[in-house]
């Protein structure tokens, strides 16, 4: 029980919604961060196929891809696998506060 506590008081706080970013500059992260593993075609070497099936090199994917993005690359921060790709920490809260901002599309 206190585990589970412990890990209720010091999981991470959910993104404010704040200013929300343009959906450019989220396009613009996802493109840098994620695509290279996340696309039809992978780019990042070792990478043939996206992981999971799981796409974000079209604007409607990344929309719908948004509730994944939260959960992995602003929440628990997994993603980007070993942060390969670099993903700052400001990128995070920004698509964190594009999804409290109901992650609107283009």
């Amino acid at each position: 029980l206190g585990i589970v506590a412990m890990a209720f008081v010091t999981r991470p706080a959910p993104p404010a919604a704040g200013d929300a970013p343009s959906f450019a500059e989220v396009r613009a992260v996802i493109q840098a961060r994620c695509v290279s593993c996340h696309a039809a075609t992978p780019t990042f070497p070792g990478i043939v196929a996206p992981p999971l099936g799981f796409r974000l090199d079209d604007d409607a994917s990344i929309v719908a891809g948004a509730p994944r993005i939260l959960t992995q690359a602003v929440t628990s921060q997994i993603m980007p696998l070993g942060n390969a790709t670099k993903m700052t920490d400001e990128e995070r809260l920004m698509l964190g506060r594009w999804i409290a901002a109901g992650a609107p599309g283009a």
